[in-house]
């Protein structure tokens, strides 16, 4: 189980503002899970910015408008740690099968 779902399984909300961490509550964390937090910190801020560029991928291969992508690029980044990534797995897979319909090749 990787850290994400550990925090998640636990109860404990892991939100991204900016270059900070806001884990929520602290008092579920133990020293393992601190130490971990610290270790993945860098991929863990990288992650907003790889959803946008996910986001923008499917939203130009779907067509869709500026409006759009940008409604749900902010209701996405409001989303906990865990539900970014696994939006960022959606996305991209998204934007790959409609990329490869456009081409006209299956997905």
């Amino acid at each position: 189980m990787d850290l994400l779902q550990t925090l998640q399984t636990r109860g404990v909300c892991v939100r991204i503002d900016g270059h900070r961490l806001l884990v929520s509550p602290p008092d579920l964390l133990t020293d393992d899970l601190r130490e971990a937090i610290k270790a993945d910190k860098p991929e863990l801020l990288r992650l907003p910015e790889a959803l946008m560029g996910a986001i923008t991928r499917c939203c130009a291969a779907r067509g869709d408008d500026e409006a759009n992508r940008a409604a749900l690029i902010l209701e996405c980044l409001a989303l906990p740690a865990w539900e970014q990534r696994e939006l960022l797995e959606h996305f991209t897979a998204q934007a790959e099968m409609f990329e490869a319909a456009a081409r006209g090749m299956p997905a």
